[in-house]
């Protein structure tokens, strides 16, 4: 599962580093936000997974890895891309739904059990 879960990393970074010329133009509420929602919760829930005790340092990981990918799209100049602080709002709202959905399927499951 450890490979996994920082595979799932390095495919956010790949993704988010592609050249602005291969991606369709965005908007506001575009694919390009419901990709980084969607990328992120899987990472949490992957990563949450994997390392149950670290909640606190998972999440912190996330949200460095958020913004340290849309950093470095403003200084990588061959990706082409430009940083955007809504992508990062959609990749925290991803980590946070993530969190929440495994957070519930936890609590489900510890209710089954009662």
């Amino acid at each position: 599962m450890k490979a996994l879960s920082i595979g799932w990393a390095l495919v956010i970074l790949v993704l988010c580093l592609i050249p602005g010329e291969t991606l369709p133009d965005s908007t506001l509420l575009s694919f390009d936000k419901v990709g980084h929602f969607g990328m992120f919760f899987i990472g949490a829930l992957l990563w949450l997974w994997t390392w149950p005790h670290h909640t606190g340092r998972v999440l912190a990981a996330g949200i460095a890895l958020s913004m340290g990918t849309e950093i470095s799209q403003g200084l990588i100049a061959f990706v082409g891309r430009s940083p955007e602080v809504l992508d990062v709002v959609a990749d925290i709202v991803g980590l946070l739904a993530g969190f929440g959905v495994l957070l519930w399927i936890q609590r489900r499951g510890h209710a089954a059990l009662t």
